[in-house]
């Protein structure tokens, strides 16, 4: 539902949740807990080639990441990522790492047009 007057718009589902999820960062849900003998399986594999990240690998990558956007490239908190990737182990990372730097992601699609390349980055504010 959008709120009036507001330029942000805020949608909600009619059907009721199948679960109730915590109310965390998708960061706390995935990575604070006391489970640290977890830290050590695989939570990402790529079927293709067989590589695989585990959480603790995860973790490492996407903060080192969220450390580069925010230091090396001066993204602020609420500036725009523009990602454009294919299928990759590593976008699960690269996602989080925006969410910890607190940039927002937009996903491109690696096969999109230049002409809807240029609308999302209009559209989204891009700064990189």
């Amino acid at each position: 539902m959008s709120t009036p007057g507001s330029s942000i718009r805020y949608f909600s589902s009619n059907f009721n949740p199948i679960c109730n999820l915590p109310e965390v960062s998708t960061w706390s849900f995935i990575f604070d807990d006391k489970a640290t003998n977890i830290a050590d399986k695989k939570i990402y594999v790529d079927a293709s080639t067989g590589e695989s990240l585990t959480r603790s690998e995860l973790q490492s990558i996407a903060r080192s990441f969220a450390y580069v956007l925010t230091h090396t490239m001066d993204l602020k908190q609420g500036d725009t990522l523009l990602l454009i990737a294919s299928n990759s182990l590593f976008f699960p990372a690269v996602v989080l790492a925006t969410q910890a730097a607190a940039v927002i992601c937009s996903p491109a699609n690696a096969l999109s047009t230049s002409s809807e390349l240029v609308y999302q980055i209009t559209d989204s504010g891009a700064k990189l």
